[in-house]
């Protein structure tokens, strides 16, 4: 029996509160402070890129709507934070460098020039996937408007 993801799962108010420690915890990081990740929170900014990169390349996902809702989600926020891609490749790349780089910090390392680079970009990233998610949470509860 296979395990179905909500689609409001994946959207942005679910990833709010993970967003924001990971921000937090990123701006600490690539100054060159130690601030380990808490284990919930490390697992949870790995799960949405595997969400989003598990229809990555075509093939079928395991949880089409999610996975490509996630995909889509995180596409955009990489264009609002001024990150232009014009193919699929570039953004699938993009995703699995960050992926590679969230799976990095379970070692608390001295981070290279091109690690800084991917962390401040995922800083920007989960600062906006914050915003978008508490946007997203006040049009559903004070405006009374659903998903979809």
């Amino acid at each position: 029996m296979s395990m179905t993801i909500a689609i409001g799962i994946v959207g942005p108010s679910y990833w709010s509160y993970m967003a924001t420690v990971m921000a937090i915890h990123l701006q600490k990081i690539v100054k060159g402070k130690a601030s380990p990740i808490p284990r919930g929170i490390h697992q949870e900014a790995e799960r949405l890129f595997d969400i989003a990169l598990d229809c990555a390349g075509g093939k079928l996902a395991k949880n089409p709507p999610a996975s490509l809702h996630a995909y889509v989600m995180i596409w955009d926020i990489f264009r609002d934070i001024g990150e232009l891609f014009t193919t699929t490749d570039e953004v699938e790349a993009e995703m699995m460098r960050c992926r590679a780089f969230i799976d990095g910090l379970h070692q608390i390392h001295e981070l290279s020039p091109e690690e800084v680079a991917i962390g401040q970009k995922l800083i920007r990233f989960f600062f906006r996937l914050k915003e978008k998610g508490e946007a997203e949470t006040y049009k559903r509860v004070m405006c009374g408007e659903e998903e979809g």
